[in-house]
């Protein structure tokens, strides 16, 4: 007798099964993150497409060896695994069902372990700035007594007058120190007023003349249009300038430099004013670039790593900015603030006045040659 039942067709159910197999094929390229599977030998059986785009194809290919090549030798604290390029994976792993082998998900978590590490530096350098601050208003006192009492003393023998002026540039040097945590804890913000860049600069460079006499460098202050002018700050920014050209003094003094210079100067930018602190030192070694301007980061014994990071604070909070720039030799650090509007007009208006003055003198030149043919 015939039976009734479904007789089954071969060409139909390879077709089955291969719609079945083009749908999980979908579904796994279709995840947001690596997939690699392994089979009961560890060897790779099969990987999606995001899965070869990190590890590239290894089908077939023995899972260890994968890891050997392509992996750090040691996961990362959080227990994630780092590629060898830097990308940072958090893996899950779960056994076949049926059958031998595994199930490998990789997922790529370099920003968000970036951003946690981010919001973890900030919240600890919050807490710093708020003990710095708490400490400095605790110094501040008992230092500006120190420097009153020591204003006081009688000289007396030029050793006695040495002494003095060593003790008080200690304690000048400390109450810089001060200035630079409470800014720090401030965040750089300041009550404002309009300046003239030549005057600040100028004041500045006066300052500092006599500590780069005693070592002997030169400190050299360019020509600057009197026309420039920004709202600011002056004993921030004056600090700014300070911070620089005593980074400058003391790196070229350690370093040694022949016939060491430093070079100060400003020029209009369109809306900005251009400043820059140019030093023929060893300039700054590339794997530091980066960090310069982190608070706390010092490549000095005696530093604290706090002067970089005032520069910068005090820069964010008059809507400037500081960057080192490249030079064929020595560092330059380049200070940029806007303008004042007045400034600008007044500014362009000199540009303007010379073109116009150039061009008189070009068509004069013209009509005479014109007179003599």
């Amino acid at each position: 007798m015939q039976s009734c039942g479904r007789i089954r067709n071969p060409v139909v159910d390879a077709m089955a099964a291969e719609a079945e197999d083009s749908r999980l094929r979908r579904l796994l390229d279709a995840l947001p993150g690596g997939v690699v599977v392994l089979n009961g030998d560890g060897c790779v059986s099969d990987i999606n497409t995001t899965g070869r785009a990190w590890f590239g194809e290894l089908t077939e290919q023995l899972w260890y060896s994968v890891v050997a090549r392509l992996f750090e030798p040691t996961a990362d604290a959080s227990g994630d695994v780092v590629l060898k390029n830097g990308r940072q994976l958090a893996v899950t792993t779960c056994p076949m069902a049926g059958q031998a082998g595994q199930i490998l998900l990789f997922q790529d978590v370099t920003t968000s372990r970036m951003q946690q590490q981010q919001l973890s530096r900030a919240s600890r350098l919050q807490a710093m700035g708020e003990t710095a601050a708490h400490l400095a208003h605790q110094i501040r006192t008992p230092l500006a007594t120190a420097l009153l009492y020591l204003s006081h003393l009688d000289s007396g023998t030029e050793h006695a007058r040495l002494i003095t002026e060593k003790i008080r540039g200690r304690l000048r040097h400390l109450e810089s120190l001060i200035e630079d945590m409470l800014i720090f804890a401030r965040g750089g913000s300041q009550v404002t007023e309009k300046l003239n860049v030549s005057e600040l600069l100028q004041a500045t460079v006066v300052n500092q003349q006599s500590l780069y006499k005693k070592q002997q460098i030169v400190l050299q202050l360019q020509p600057i249009d009197e026309a420039l002018v920004i709202r600011g700050n002056r004993d921030a920014l004056a600090g700014v300038i300070d911070n620089l050209l005593v980074n400058a003094l003391q790196i070229l003094t350690e370093s040694g430099t022949p016939a060491a210079q430093v070079v100060v100067s400003a020029r209009c930018d369109l809306q900005e004013v251009c400043i820059h602190v140019h030093d023929n030192g060893p300039g700054v070694a590339d794997d530091e670039c980066s960090r310069i301007f982190e608070p706390f980061y010092t490549t000095r014994s005696q530093g604290t790593g706090l002067g970089l990071a005032v520069v910068q604070l005090v820069m964010q909070a008059h809507h400037g900015l500081v960057k080192l720039v490249p030079v064929a030799t020595g560092a330059c650090f380049e200070l940029r603030l806007p303008l004042l509007p007045e400034s600008v007009a007044s500014t362009t208006a000199a540009v303007v006045d010379v073109e116009d003055k150039v061009m008189a003198v070009e068509n004069e030149v013209l009509v005479m040659g014109n007179e003599e043919s």
